[in-house]
């Protein structure tokens, strides 16, 4: 039956007519509680935005739509984080989601060393992409010790935030691991990791203005040891930030203009320079204790958010700590669900024209320069560990408990709707950057 629906059935209110019309649904209630975004960086956003919203901006959003553009990803790789305690025990799991179709597997560690052996047992690393985590300070002992196979693809994953990060030092054993690579015949790249800054509760500002002051830093080493291009191949963020889904859109949008303006200001030949996007994976923060079985519709939806942004590799983690071989699986088939189902890796930034959108993107955007401006400090080595740095990243946890708290910022399962019976107050626990 076709539709008799005509445009005349839906009426153009302005802005005005609008906000009268939400007032008297809330019945007295405070318009600001319920139709002004709690985003951190742009806690003013209200739910309506219209073109003229839109004219006002500061940075015109076709800018923007074009850094996402450039930074996306043609082909999202399926990744998959496992900690390493027993390395039997992690290779039993890595097989267990590779036959799900993962095709990046990412080992964490908190132990000094890995036996690799019996780690990559039955695995091809020239079939997937083998990424782990490493001290800086210990990288050319991983790859040596790795080994890498002919035509294998390793990335290695390093912190800025290291005691003993050394930007120098890094930059010039990542020059002798590419000599290393060229003469055994696989690909090495390097992962800036900067997942600690959302795992210590650092805002969407605070984490973009780090990563610009990183960058800015990194390029000039770079070109010191003629390896510009080669080291700036990888960026990982980590998306389970916030339960405001565009927000977590926004904040990829935001980093990809923050990066190009990078790239620009130190003068970067971009004409045969394709970053290879960025690696998303989530922190601990948001992955809650009190009911495990809802961090499955929670990561869905982070992973919804983050795919959306075409990042070169999605690391997904178990929905919950439980040695049964189901939850692996379970979880590795949110990525079949979100590509082979919901297509999410067929478009580049669905959201862009979206009023609301473009403006919390460009609101985020504009506090991350501005706190940029504030915590420029020096060097990258004296910025990591100043006073002031370390005391905006402790006002940015303590808001973000705080907000929790006091049920401003939800959880579902946690402080919204927990199980039944529950009489354990949530509390958000933030981590200290080490």
């Amino acid at each position: 039956m076709a539709s008799t629906i005509k445009d005349t059935t839906f009426k153009k209110l302005d802005k005005q007519s609008w906000r009268a019309l939400v007032e008297k649904e809330l019945k007295g209630k405070q318009f600001e509680d319920f139709l002004v975004s709690k985003n951190f960086a742009a806690p003013s956003i209200e739910a309506y935005q219209n073109i003229e919203d839109l004219k006002a901006l500061s940075i015109d959003p076709a800018i923007v739509q074009s850094a996402v553009q450039y930074f996306a990803c043609a082909d999202t790789k399926k990744g998959f984080r496992i900690f390493v305690d027993d390395e039997k025990k992690a290779n039993k799991k890595a097989l267990l989601v590779l036959a799900q179709g993962i095709n990046s597997i990412h080992f964490k560690a908190h132990k000094a060393s890995i036996d690799w052996e019996p780690l990559l047992k039955d695995i091809d690393s020239s079939l997937i992409r083998i990424s782990f985590c490493c001290h800086p300070n210990d990288l050319l002992k991983n790859i040596y010790d790795l080994n890498p196979a002919p035509n294998s693809q390793i990335a290695a994953e390093v912190s800025p935030f290291s005691p003993s990060f050394n930007l120098p030092v890094l930059a010039s054993d990542f020059a002798e691991v590419l000599k290393m690579a060229s003469k055994g015949n696989y690909q090495a790249s390097l992962c800036i990791n900067f997942d600690d800054l959302a795992a210590a509760g650092a805002d969407f500002a605070l984490q973009l203005a780090c990563i610009k002051k990183f960058y800015s830093d990194w390029i000039r080493e770079l070109r010191n040891h003629d390896i510009l291009h080669e080291g700036l191949a990888e960026t990982q963020i980590s998306h389970a930030f916030s339960t405001l889904f565009f927000g977590e859109i926004a904040k990829h949008r935001a980093m990809c203009c923050m990066l190009a303006e990078v790239l620009q200001e130190e003068k970067v030949n971009t004409r045969n320079f394709k970053p290879g996007g960025f690696r998303i994976s989530y922190n601990e923060i948001f992955k809650g204790g009190i009911d495990p079985e809802v961090n499955l519709i929670r990561f869905s939806s982070f992973a919804f958010a983050a795919m959306a942004c075409n990042p070169d590799d999605l690391q997904l983690v178990a929905y919950k700590e439980e040695d049964k071989n189901y939850v692996d699986r379970v979880s590795a088939n949110i990525h079949n669900v979100l590509c082979e189902e919901s297509k999410l890796n067929h478009y580049i930034d669905p959201g862009a024209g979206s009023y609301f959108l473009e403006v919390l993107t460009q609101e985020i955007l504009e506090a991350a320069l501005e706190c940029y401006d504030a915590i420029n400090i020096g060097p990258w080595h004296i910025f990591a560990h100043h006073k002031e740095f370390t005391a905006a990243l402790q006002r940015a946890a303590e808001e973000l408990r705080t907000l929790y708290n006091n049920k401003e910022l939800l959880m579902v399962g946690e402080n919204l709707y927990p199980p039944t019976g529950t009489t354990v107050t949530p509390q958000l626990e933030t981590l200290t950057i080490k």
